[in-house]
C-alpha cells in the first residue's frame, strides 16, 4: 500500500479521481448506461487512466456513478479537455438531468496504490 509521506510534492504526484454522479431522464436509462458503458472504456484506455468504473444505484433507481482514477492531474486535465469526454458530456446533457461532478486525490484512500 502507498503511504503518505506528507510533503506537497507527494500530493502533487498522487492520483486523481474523478466522480460523475448521473440521473437518467426517465425513458432513457437504457440508452445512458450504454453510452456510460461504452465511453468509459474508452476513457479507460487513455494514456494516464488508471481504472473506469460505471455503476448504478443498488435499488435499481435510474443513478449512476461513473469513477475514473487518473495517474496525475496532467492526465486527468488531458481528459477533460478530450474528444471522448466531449462526448461524454453531450451524452449526460441529452440522457440525464445535470451531472454532479468531483474531484479527489488518493494520496490517502486505503488500499489504493497509484
Amino acid at each position: 500500500m502507498h503511504r503518505s509521506s506528507g510533503t506537497n510534492n507527494h500530493r502533487a504526484e498522487a492520483a486523481k479521481l474523478l466522480t460523475v454522479l448521473v440521473s437518467a431522464n426517465s425513458t432513457k436509462a437504457t440508452e445512458l448506461v450504454q453510452t456510460l458503458e461504452v465511453l468509459g472504456q474508452q476513457l479507460e484506455a487513455s494514456p494516464g487512466c488508471l481504472e473506469c468504473v460505471v455503476a448504478r444505484e443498488i435499488s435499481g433507481a435510474p443513478r449512476f456513478v461513473l469513477f475514473l482514477a487518473f495517474r496525475d492531474l496532467q492526465s486527468l486535465e488531458a481528459q477533460l479537455t478530450s474528444d471522448k469526454f466531449r462526448i461524454l458530456r453531450g451524452a449526460m446533457n441529452v440522457l440525464s438531468e445535470p451531472a454532479e461532478f468531483r474531484i479527489a486525490t488518493a494520496n490517502s484512500a486505503l488500499g489504493f496504490s497509484p
